[in-house]
């Protein structure tokens, strides 16, 4: 007989844009049950995997969550802010093939019912890499995942899905796959990256905000920042930005439940003109003189 498939909890790193070193795992066998399909529903929300590839060969391929949601309804980033959680996937992959961590494209702040959160609405594609070993055996490739989400407007809904694909795809399926493509390098283009060698970032902390700095080497006119870490900024808080000469400086309001300061402030960093960057700010107690 042979052995099951190791499940890979895929929950989306804490750095974005991070591949996870992913699980080599066994063939899995499947009980008699309904195969599942490429895209599943939900209330609200329709959830389908796409590729960038219609077959597959040794190397890496591009796969992806498209989430499509009803009007007014929102979807989770890896942090969602003051309330709900973001998707997760578990997968199940042949020996010789691993799936990487989400990818997470910069989210919008959402104000729901006195709250803000971080995520998507309309359709968001949450990429996803795929590293395919050389030497597998030859015919069909199957990937299946077992997605579950949450959706809110006011109030929220959960729902979850089992999702496959299958390479090489069907006729019926190839057709899609250029816009399939196009559609998951956008994502990708939207991913925030690791700020440049030359940026700086750090924060003091006062007595009920941060003030944030950030070097960035030009007069930044505005920003908007996004914590990784949840608990630590009053998300439904004005952020006051300031520009300075090389970069910005930004007032955060601390969260009301923090109880002792932390060593960092780990988020994204979005400008008016598009960059989004990942930034750490190491926090002093003491400010800068």
């Amino acid at each position: 007989m042979e052995g099951m498939g190791v499940l890979l909890r895929m929950r989306g790193s804490t750095t974005v844009g991070a591949v996870a070193v992913a699980v080599w795992c066994a063939c899995a066998t499947v009980a008699a049950q309904p195969a599942p399909a490429r895209t599943g529903e939900g209330p609200h929300v329709r959830v389908e995997l796409i590729t960038d590839r219609a077959t597959v060969s040794a190397g890496s391929l591009g796969m992806a969550l498209r989430f499509t949601l009803d009007p007014e309804w929102h979807l989770y980033w890896q942090n969602p802010g003051d309330s709900g959680g973001p998707p997760e996937a578990e997968w199940q992959v042949p020996r010789g093939v691993r799936v990487g961590l989400i990818e997470w494209p910069l989210p919008r702040r959402i104000e729901d019912a006195g709250l803000v959160n971080y995520g998507y609405m309309d359709m968001v594609v949450l990429p996803v890499q795929v590293a395919v070993a050389a030497g597998l055996p030859r015919g069909p490739m199957s990937v299946t995942t077992s997605v579950r989400w949450i959706v809110c407007r006011s109030l929220c809904v959960s729902g979850k899905a089992s999702l496959a694909l299958t390479w090489p795809l069907p006729e019926s399926e190839r057709a899609a796959v250029p816009a399939w493509s196009q559609a998951i390098a956008e994502a990708r283009r939207r991913v925030p990256r690791a700020a440049p060698a030359g940026w700086t970032a750090d924060a003091t902390a006062g007595t009920d905000s941060f003030i944030l700095t950030v070097v960035t080497g030009q007069r930044e006119t505005g920003g908007v920042f996004y914590p990784l870490d949840p608990g630590q900024i009053d998300d439904t808080a004005p952020q006051a930005v300031t520009p300075v000469s090389m970069g910005l400086r930004m007032h955060v309001r601390k969260a009301a439940q923090l109880v002792k300061v932390p060593a960092a402030l780990r988020g994204i960093i979005a400008f008016p003109d598009g960059r989004a960057c990942e930034i750490t700010a190491t926090v002093s107690r003491t400010p800068s003189r």
